[in-house]
């Protein structure tokens, strides 16, 4: 499973929705947390490219495929421990060694997304994408970009091309539906989180943005009313 970036709408609706990055072991994609609902976008050095070696965040040379995702997995974990500037050499040490390598770009995309370095965060997932346009991690990586820049209708594209991958992506349902939210498109937004939680009940906050976008949906029809009303 991919994992995803939760979108945090607050009991404001007004109020903008924080992404939270984070991770996904297996794959090293985008993006669970594993801290509080409400945590916001990680700090970090500006350069996260370049770090020094630590003892107790050494990793031996690469020589096989286990030992690849080792250091993957390797660099997820500092990831989630908001060591980035390690992260980031562990991802570097393997793209060196094997190439492009789609879990590598996506956890660089994740780091730079994570400093709101936004335009080195896109161009990562758009190379994982590159790589292999059949999973949807690349696009849902673009999406949160668009997100945090308040590209809302671009964002709709990326994550609709998530669904398109996989129709039972519940958490692209609900980032989506929170876009939708932020356009004032209150119909489509309660029809994705509607789907969203027929996808997945359990998934973090759908069930407060669904009463919330059906609140507006449902103000919206009464003042509708109202106005028509001689």
């Amino acid at each position: 499973d991919e994992a995803w970036v939760e979108l945090d709408l607050s009991d404001d609706p007004e109020q903008e929705a924080t992404v939270v990055a984070a991770e996904d072991a297996e794959e090293a994609t985008v993006f669970q947390t594993p801290a509080a609902e409400e945590a916001t976008v990680v700090e970090a050095p500006e350069d996260v490219t370049e770090a020094a070696p630590s003892a107790d965040d050494s990793t031996p040379p690469l020589t096989s495929d286990t030992e690849i995702e080792i250091r993957l997995q390797h660099a997820a974990e500092l990831r989630s421990r908001n060591k980035l500037a390690e992260s980031m050499r562990q991802y570097d040490e393997v793209i060196t060694i094997t190439g492009p390598n789609y879990e590598a770009h996506i956890g660089r995309g994740v780091v730079f997304l994570q400093t709101r370095n936004y335009e080195r965060a896109a161009a990562e997932f758009t190379t994982a994408s590159g790589l292999d346009n059949t999973r949807p991690a690349g696009s849902l990586g673009l999406a949160e970009v668009s997100f945090h820049q308040k590209h809302f209708a671009q964002a709709i594209e990326h994550y609709s091309a998530c669904i398109r991958l996989d129709p039972r992506l519940a958490q692209a349902f609900r980032n989506r539906g929170l876009c939708h939210y932020h356009q004032a498109d209150y119909q489509q937004s309660a029809s994705d989180l509607r789907k969203a939680f027929e996808l997945d009940p359990t998934l973090p906050n759908i069930k407060k943005y669904l009463k919330i976008a059906q609140n507006k949906l449902r103000a919206a029809d009464e003042a509708a009313l109202t106005e028509a009303t001689p």
